[in-house]
């Protein structure tokens, strides 16, 4: 199994903490840019990968489950793990947040 492209734990932030979701957003978006670029040929999408299939969706606030669709988009027909991704966000947050306004939230991300 691959590594993940980042450092997890960095992502784990409260929901609350406005300024630490802004850092986690902005590791999470350089970390994962760099590895999409640098593998165009998928060779560095492993690591990609990994994250989505490893980050625990308990630690994870909203915004930065969004974060990682966001980022991934691009490459969301061929990005393995994406759509399970996708799947277990929307569960979280139709518990969080009801299922129209996970609708709207998730409304061109998948």
């Amino acid at each position: 199994m691959s590594e993940p492209c980042l450092n997890l734990e960095r992502l784990y932030v409260s929901a609350a903490d406005d300024d630490a979701i802004c850092e986690a957003l902005d590791y999470l978006y350089d970390e994962v840019e760099d590895a999409l670029v640098m593998g165009l040929d998928a060779e560095y999408w492993p690591s990609v990968t990994a994250l989505l299939e490893q980050v625990d969706m308990e630690r994870l606030a909203p915004e930065i489950m969004v974060g990682i669709l966001t980022i991934t988009l691009p490459v969301h027909t061929r990005l393995i793990g994406r759509a399970a991704f996708l799947e277990r966000t929307e569960k979280k947050l139709v518990d969080m947040v009801g299922a129209d306004q996970t609708a709207r939230i998730l409304e061109g991300l998948t």
